[in-house]
C-alpha cells in the first residue's frame, strides 16, 4: 500500500465518563502500558487528537517534503491536504526568508534535534501569518533521524496586540505626562508596568526608569504586591476600581480600569493617581476653621469681619481645589471612555445614571432610552424578569450583583453578557451609588455549547461504534476493516483469529501486509497489494465469493472464500474498506471427494458396460486390468491367471496396464509363494503401503525378493478374482513405485471391479 498521511478521516474518541470513580494508585510503567494498549487498538484516537489540536502540526521528510498536515494546519494557511502532501514545505515562507530559513533550522537542530524561533508565512490567499514553529526529529528503529516534526502557532493577532499596546502607549505617555498633579501607569498581563509616567510619580519615591519593564514584585514589598496583585487582575478581567490610599505622607485617589483594543479585546491595564492631599488638607483646614470661628464667634465679634475674610478665602481655596477635582475627573472620565470599558453607575435605589455608549451602539437604544431601567428592555425577554428580580434583591440586601444575560442586538440577534455591581459606601455606611461592569461573554458561550455537542456526538459516536464491534465478533464470517491509504486494519473480529492463525496481528502498515501468504485458484502466488482488501482500498474493486488458498504457519492450510469492497464518503473519496471471508476447506474436500466418486462409478459403469457386451477373453480382461489400475490410481496394474504347469500350482501373466508387457518377458512366471499365495487362493483383498516392510517379502530363493531388472515396486494391492463357482480364476494387482496406498484406497470399489471381471470371464467361456 501506499504510505502515505491523510488527517481527513474522521475519527472517533471514547466519551468522557460521566460518574466518579475511586482512581487506583498511579503506577508509571502500567500506565504506560495502558496507554500503548489504546494507541494499539484504537490509533485512530491519536488522529483524532492530533486533528482537534488549535495549532498546525507539520510532519516533514528529512528533505522538506511534506508528508502530515495535521491540526488546523487548514485553517491556519488555508491549505488542504491534498494540496500540501508531497511539496516542500519552504512553499509556505516568505520571499525574503525562503533563501536562508531552511538552512538555519537545518543548523540550529544539528547539535540538539530542536528548533524553536518565528517565521513569517504567507497563506493561500496571499496575507501574511507568522508562526512561532517548534520543531524535532523523530528517529525510525534504527535511532536515524526520519521525521521533523513541527508545531506552529500563529502569533500574528499576538503581535499585532503588542503592537497596539505600543501605539497605546504613546498616547497614554503623552497623556501621562501632562496629567496634573498626578501619575499614569500601565500594565500587561503579567502585572508588568510598560509605562510609568506623571508629575505625581516621583512623589511617591518611584523612578519611571526603575519602574517600567518591571512586575510589581520586583517594585513592593512582598505583602504590598500581593494586595496589589488582587486590584490590577480584577482590571485585566474588565472590573474598575476606585479607592483613596495613602503612600508615604499622601493622599492619592486611585482608579484602576482595563485597557482594550479595537476590537474590545482587553490586552491590559491602568492606573491612575491624583494627588489629593491638599484636598484633604483644604476639608480639614475649613473644618478647623469652622470650629474655630463657632468657638470665638462670641467672645470675637470685633475679629468678624477679619475672620469672614479668612473664611472666604479659604472657601475660594476649597472651591479652586474642587474645580481642579473636577477637571481631574472629567479627565480621567475621557480617558475611561477611550478605553472601550463597559462601566456603568447607578443610583442608591438601582436606576442606572451613566450613559454606555458600547451598550447603546449594541443595541441601538439612546441615551434616555438606556437610563433608569430602561435597559432592561433590551434584554431576551426569557431573561428579563429574572434579572430584575436579582438586581432588586442585591439593592435591598446591599450584597453584589451578579447575572448572565442575553442582550438583543439592533438587528433583532442577541449576544450574551454577564454584568457584576457592588455597592459604593457613604462613611456613615449608606449607599452613595453602585458601580458595575458589563462584558460581552458569547464567544465563551459559543464554545461552551460547541464542546458540549461534541461530547454528546462522541458519545453517540462510542455507542454506535460499541453495537457495530458487537455485531461483528456474533457474525458468522471472518470481517476486517481497513482504512484509507495505508490499509491499517482498524477493526476485526475474533472469527479472524481462527481462520487466518492464533498468533495474528492486524497490519499496521503496508509492510505488515508480508505476513499473508497464500495462492489464487489457479496455484499464483499472491503478493501483499493482490489481497481483495488491498485491491479494494486502492483501486475500488468489488470483489465477490474469490477463492483463496490461505498458508497457515502451523501447516494446516485452508481454502477461503474472500469477497471486499471500498466505503466511500461524501465526496466520493475512499476511507476504508471492508473484507468478509470464511473457512471452505470441508466444502472442498467434499467437493474434491465427489468428483473422485463420480469419477469412480463413471469408469466402473463403462467398464461395465464394456464387460457386458464383450466376449474376447483377452480384451476383456485387459480392458478390466486398465480400469482397475485407473480406480486405485496405480503406476501399473497386473492380471496373473492361475495355470498348473509339472512342477504343480504357478501363475502366468496374462495382461499388463502401466507398462509394455516386455518388461516381464525376461523374468520367470510367480510362484505360490507366502506373499502371491494368499490372493491367488482366494483368501481376500490383500493392501500392503510398503511391501518390502512386510515378513512375507523376501524369503523365497533363488531372488529373495524383486528380481534385478523388475519394475520397481513399494505399495501393492492384489484382489482374487473368482467365480460364481467359487473358483479362483486369478488375481488382479495394483503397484506403486512411492508409497501411495493409504487408508482411503477403495477396497470395495476393487472388489466390485474384481466381481465384474469373474462374471465376465465366466460369461466370455
Amino acid at each position: 500500500m501506499d504510505d502515505l498521511i491523510d488527517p481527513a478521516v474522521p475519527a472517533s474518541t471514547p466519551a468522557l465518563p460521566l460518574s466518579p470513580v475511586t482512581p487506583e494508585p498511579f503506577d508509571r510503567s502500567t500506565y504506560q502500558a495502558k496507554l500503548d494498549q489504546i494507541l494499539h487498538s484504537h490509533p485512530q484516537i491519536f488522529f483524532d487528537m492530533l486533528s482537534q489540536l488549535p495549532q498546525p502540526i507539520i510532519f516533514t521528510d528529512l528533505k522538506g517534503i511534506v508528508v502530515g498536515w495535521l491540526g488546523a494546519a487548514e485553517q491556519v494557511f488555508g491549505y488542504s491536504a491534498e494540496e500540501v502532501v508531497g511539496r516542500p514545505v519552504d512553499f509556505l515562507h516568505q520571499p525574503a526568508v525562503k533563501s536562508w530559513m531552511s538552512e538555519k533550522i537545518l543548523q540550529e537542530m544539528r547539535p540538539t534535534g530542536r528548533f524553536k524561533g518565528e517565521i513569517p508565512c504567507l497563506r493561500k490567499d496571499g496575507s501574511e501569518v507568522l508562526v512561532e514553529i517548534t520543531s524535532w526529529t523523530v528517529n525510525d528503529e534504527t535511532g536515524q533521524p526520519a521525521y521533523l516534526v513541527s508545531i506552529n502557532r500563529d502569533i500574528t493577532e499576538e503581535r499585532r496586540t503588542e503592537k497596539a499596546l505600543r501605539q497605546s502607549e504613546e498616547s497614554y505617555r503623552t497623556l501621562a505626562r501632562n496629567f496634573p498633579n498626578g501619575a499614569v501607569l500601565l500594565f500587561d498581563q503579567d502585572l508588568r508596568y510598560v509605562l510609568a509616567d506623571g508629575t505625581a510619580l516621583e512623589q511617591t519615591g518611584l523612578i519611571k526608569e526603575e519602574v517600567e519593564g518591571k512586575t510589581i514584585w520586583e517594585i513592593f514589598p512582598p505583602d504590598y504586591a500581593e494586595w496589589l496583585a488582587v486590584n490590577l487582575r480584577a482590571a485585566l478581567l474588565g472590573k474598575t476600581s476606585n479607592m483613596e490610599v495613602i503612600y508615604g505622607n499622601r493622599v492619592y485617589s486611585r482608579q484602576t480600569v482595563p485597557v482594550k483594543d479595537e476590537q474590545g479585546h482587553i490586552f491590559g491595564g491602568m492606573v491612575v493617581t491624583h494627588d489629593i492631599t491638599e484636598h484633604k488638607r483644604y476639608e480639614e483646614s475649613l473644618s478647623q476653621a469652622r470650629d474655630a470661628m463657632e468657638k470665638t464667634a462670641n467672645e470675637r465679634t470685633v475679629e468678624l469681619v477679619a475672620a469672614n475674610q479668612q473664611l472666604q478665602e479659604k472657601i475660594g481655596e476649597f472651591n479652586r481645589a474642587q474645580t481642579r477635582l473636577r477637571h481631574s475627573e472629567e479627565r480621567y472620565r475621557s480617558l475611561v471612555e477611550a478605553s472601550f470599558q463597559w462601566v456603568f453607575i447607578t443610583n442608591p435605589v438601582g436606576d442606572l445614571i451613566s450613559d454606555m455608549p458600547g451598550w447603546r451602539a449594541i443595541t441601538g437604544q439612546t441615551s434616555p432610552e438606556l437610563l433608569g431601567r430602561g435597559w432592561v428592555t433590551s434584554l431576551h425577554p426569557e431573561d428579563q424578569a429574572r434579572v430584575t428580580v436579582t438586581w432588586n434583591n442585591s439593592v435591598e440586601t446591599r450584597s453584589l450583583f451578579k447575572a448572565e444575560y442575553r442582550v438583543r442586538k439592533y438587528d433583532g440577534t442577541y449576544r450574551f453578557f454577564a454584568a457584576r455591581a457592588a455597592p459604593v459606601f457613604e462613611a456613615d455606611g449608606s449607599i452613595r451609588e453602585w458601580v458595575g461592569t458589563c462584558t460581552d461573554i458569547t464567544t465563551q458561550k459559543e464554545a461552551e455549547r460547541s464542546q458540549l455537542e461534541r461530547l454528546e456526538l462522541l458519545a453517540q459516536i462510542e455507542a454506535e461504534r460499541s453495537k457495530l464491534f458487537a455485531v461483528l465478533q456474533q457474525m458468522p464470517v471472518g470481517v476486517m476493516i481497513a482504512e484509507s491509504p495505508n490499509g491499517e486494519i482498524t477493526l476485526s473480529n475474533q472469527l479472524v483469529n481462527e481462520i487466518l492463525r492464533d498468533t495474528f496481528v492486524p497490519p499496521a502498515q503496508p509492510a505488515d501486509y508480508q505476513q499473508f501468504q497464500g495462492a489464487f485458484s489457479n496455484g499464483r502466488s499472491i503478493e501483499p497489494s493482490q489481497w481483495p482488501l488491498a485491491r479494494a482500498l486502492r483501486q475500488g474493486e468489488i470483489i465477490t465469493g474469490e477463492e483463496i488458498y490461505y498458508f497457515r504457519e502451523n501447516g494446516e492450510n485452508r481454502y477461503l472464500s474472500v469477497s471486499a469492497g471500498p466505503v466511500y464518503d461524501a465526496n466520493g473519496q475512499i476511507t476504508m474498506a471492508v473484507s468478509a471471508f470464511y473457512d471452505i476447506s470441508e466444502r472442498k474436500r467434499l467437493e474434491t471427494s465427489l468428483r473422485e466418486q463420480t469419477e469412480t462409478v463413471e469408469i466402473i459403469n463403462r467398464t461395465g458396460r464394456m464387460l457386458s457386451a464383450e466376449l474376447d477373453l483377452h480384451k476383456l480382461i485387459q480392458a478390466t486390468t486398465d480400469a482397475g489400475t485407473e480406480l486405485s490410481g496405480a503406476d501399473f496394474g497386473a492380471f496373473f491367471h492361475n495355470h498348473v504347469d509339472e512342477r504343480g500350482e504357478s501363475y502366468t501373466l496374462y495382461t499388463l496396464s502401466g507398462a509394455p508387457v516386455e518388461a516381464f518377458a525376461g523374468f520367470p512366471m510367480p510362484r505360490n509363494t507366502s506373499l502371491f499365495g494368499y490372493t491367488f487362493r482366494g483368501e481376500g483383498i490383500l493392501r500392503l503401503e510398503n511391501v518390502q516392510e512386510d515378513p512375507r517379502y523376501g524369503n523365497n530363493p533363488p531372488y529373495f525378493g524383486m528380481p534385478k531388472g523388475h519394475l520397481p515396486v513399494v505399495s501393492y494391492l492384489a484382489v482374487p478374482v473368482i467365480s460364481r463357482s467359487g473358483k479362483v480364476l486369478g488375481g488382479q494387482g495394483s503397484y506403486h513405485a512411492l508409497v501411495a496406498f493409504g487408508e482411503n484406497t477403495g477396497f470395495g470399489m476393487a472388489e466390485k471391479e474384481a466381481a465384474q471381471t469373474a462374471i465376465a470371464m465366466d460369461n466370455a467361456r
